[in-house]
């Protein structure tokens, strides 16, 4: 889909259906987190927020060794913040610029008719 924000128009992604979860998310829970991925601005839909944090890059752990299935193709570390692990998600690797690239256009060709 796409949101209006501050009078530009961005494309939305269901990071559920990017990761093909099977579950749906419970819509009162979601939330759409606005990144900036290349040179342009995204929404992507969560399940949910619990915190902001600022983190610097010295604290994120990098050559981590995932043993649980996880798909470590699109982690970029591992930080430890408020007594929590926190596993962080590289969103440059979880997008081809081709596959937003065409979104976009469609998204852009549904507008203008």
């Amino acid at each position: 889909g796409i949101i209006n924000l501050r009078g530009t128009i961005i494309l939305v992604i269901d990071l559920r259906a990017r990761f093909h979860f099977d579950e749906p998310m419970n819509p009162e829970n979601c939330v759409i987190v606005v990144v900036a991925i290349g040179d342009k601005k995204y929404g992507l839909v969560v399940d949910s927020v619990s915190d902001v944090l600022t983190i610097n890059s010295e604290n994120i752990q990098e050559d981590i060794d995932m043993h649980v299935g996880i798909d470590s193709r699109y982690i970029m570390g591992l930080v430890k913040a408020n007594e929590q692990m926190i596993i962080l998600v590289d969103i440059d690797k979880v997008f081809v610029k081709d596959e937003l690239d065409d979104l976009s256009t469609a998204i852009n060709n549904s507008i203008v008719k």
